[in-house]
This record gives C-alpha cells, sequence and structure tokens, in this order.
C-alpha cells in the first residue's frame, strides 16, 4: 500500500485566503473605504471606485511561509493593518514591493 500524501500547503494557503474573504477584518476595511453608496475611495490615489474595482491590501505583508501561526496572524490582521486600493494602486504596490525585495537581495 502506498503512503498517503499530506494536504499539500498550497491547498490550506488557498483555503486560509478563501475564509480571509468572508472576515470581519475585510469586510470592515471595505466598510472604512466607502463614501457613498456603490461608491469606494482608494486610500493612494483617491478616486472613487466601484466594489468589484476595490482590492483590499494588506500593509504588513502575509508573506510566503514562516509558520503556520504568523501566516493565520498575518493574514487576519486588524483592520487598520488593511487598505483599500484600486486595481492600478494595488498593482504597482506589490510591483513595489518586488522592487524592493530584488534591491535587498543584490
Amino acid at each position: 500500500m502506498k503512503n498517503k500524501q499530506l494536504v499539500p500547503y498550497g491547498v490550506i494557503r488557498s483555503a486560509l485566503r478563501k475564509l480571509w474573504m468572508w472576515s470581519w477584518q475585510r469586510k470592515e476595511a471595505i466598510a472604512n473605504s466607502k463614501v457613498a453608496r456603490g461608491k469606494y475611495r482608494c486610500s493612494h490615489c483617491g478616486k472613487l471606485f466601484g466594489i468589484k474595482e476595490i482590492h483590499i491590501h494588506h500593509i504588513i505583508p502575509v508573506g510566503k511561509f514562516i509558520t503556520w501561526d504568523m501566516f493565520i496572524t498575518n493574514l487576519f490582521c486588524a483592520p487598520d493593518g488593511l487598505e483599500a486600493l484600486c486595481e492600478p494602486c494595488h498593482k504597482l504596490a506589490h510591483d513595489d514591493k518586488k522592487l524592493d525585495k530584488k534591491k535587498k537581495i543584490k
């Protein structure tokens, strides 16, 4: 009989991120950026967007993998550790972090 394989890291990580999508912390961050019915303000550029155009961004990165406890603590941080960003600002924020990592490696 073959050994049963443990649940892969990526499957657990993905499940936790799906759970976070329904968290009170994320819902509160969305509510904090709401300015009118169906309108949300990007905390970087200040423009108004619809709910489908807003991304909730972790100010302190969740990280790849330290320990499960640290990953969960970082993922489910307090709402003041989150910010609402439009798609272009969210992409820019992640690109800046990638550049910072490359600078540290060199």
